[in-house]
């Protein structure tokens, strides 16, 4: 897995408080499905969560 950059996924007007926000409650999404599943998980799941949310899997918004 490659590291991202802020840059790179943050995307108009979001934030880097917003990105992390989005990215931790992805991440506590694929561990909870994993332990449900009773899956190991090869990566760290913060690190699949990013990965969504640079795919565009994942997408998320700052509120106004």
């Amino acid at each position: 897995m490659k590291f991202q950059s802020f840059n790179t996924l943050i995307k108009g007007n979001q934030t880097k408080y917003s990105l992390v926000i989005a990215a931790s409650k992805r991440a506590r999404a694929i561990s909870d499905r994993a332990a449900e599943e009773g899956v190991m998980l090869d990566e760290k799941p913060i690190l699949l969560a990013l990965g969504d949310i640079e795919d565009g899997k994942v997408t998320y918004k700052t509120e106004e």
